[in-house]
């Protein structure tokens, strides 16, 4: 499906408040704000709806905090790639840290159907419970990101065997191959049409799948490429974050956003509380928001 349109929404930036800020993950807090990873910076931020960012500085030093999400127990939760832990602030910035019993490299996380949080490891998928208990499923695979599904099952991109999975709360496990090769699936989420939609980084694509596994691509093109988070917006579309800001309808029309600074590097992104689109521009050491 071809990249067409040039209308632009509004758009508005936030340059975060360390130096050598690196924000990548943001999801939107229980709390109404929109809470993200600073990668470099070793930190982790609140920035309100209003645009005042708060940061707090994570107990582990250059522990890489990546992915993060709003949690069941009113509390935002997050990885820690390089620290080997699980992380929980509470709205008003007290963080705990907990570590994890094998090395697993925690990259995604994301609320399950269950009341635990899931997240992606280098080999596995973990969870842990609200109170720090953690339990490791689906061995041998090589998750990225990480998204609860419409189907009730935790759905996630695995880069290793160029394949979306599908696990059960249980424990069960299946996966579906990507036609495109070494393709590189990263960001996952779930759709409003009641699919999973998915990013393939290194080919360009956009991809959607069925809960029971048909699997659809869209192409990206006029030069655009790397997609690599995606979120449902409120308009009903999906958005992503590539060489440049776009969305994609459930049937596959692609749209391009222009007026982003091309060093901006998006990384993170998710629908806000105030029917905005938020994401992070990790060149720039940005928070930006723009109106469907």
């Amino acid at each position: 499906m071809a990249c067409g349109g040039t209308a632009a929404p509004a758009l508005t930036e936030y340059p975060i408040l360390a130096a050598n800020g690196d924000p990548y993950g943001i999801t939107a807090g229980p709390d109404g704000n929109l809470w993200f990873t600073d990668f470099d910076g070793n930190k982790i931020g609140r920035i309100t709806t209003t645009g005042v960012i708060t940061e707090f500085l994570v107990p582990t030093p250059n522990c890489q905090p990546y992915g993060i999400i709003g949690g069941p127990d009113g509390n935002v939760w997050f990885t820690e790639q390089q620290g080997e832990k699980i992380g929980r602030i509470t709205p008003n910035g007290t963080i705990t840290e907990f570590s994890l019993d094998s090395t697993r490299t925690p990259m995604g996380i994301t609320a399950g159907p269950d009341g635990n949080l899931w997240f992606a490891g280098a080999t596995s998928i973990g969870r842990i419970t609200p109170g720090g208990d953690t339990a490791d499923y689906a061995l041998g695979i090589s998750p990225r990101q990480i998204a609860s599904g419409p189907d009730g099952n935790l759905w996630f991109s695995d880069e290793g065997n160029n394949a979306i999975g599908r696990l059960s709360t249980s424990g069960k496990m299946v996966e579906y191959p990507i036609s495109t090769s070494l393709s590189w699936p990263r960001g996952i989420a779930a759709g409003p049409d009641g699919n999973i939609w998915f990013t393939e980084m290194f080919e360009g694509k956009i991809g959607r799948i069925t809960p029971d596994g048909t699997m659809t691509e869209f192409t990206l093109t006029n030069g655009v490429g790397a997609p690599s988070s995606i979120a449902a917006g409120p308009d009903g579309n999906l958005w992503f974050t590539a060489t440049g800001l776009g969305r994609i309808s459930p049937t596959g029309t692609i749209t391009m956003l222009p007026g982003l600074n091309a060093l901006a590097l998006l990384s993170g992104i998710t629908a806000g509380p105030d029917g905005n689109m938020w994401f992070t521009e990790s060149g720039l050491g940005r928070i930006g928001r723009i109106k469907p």
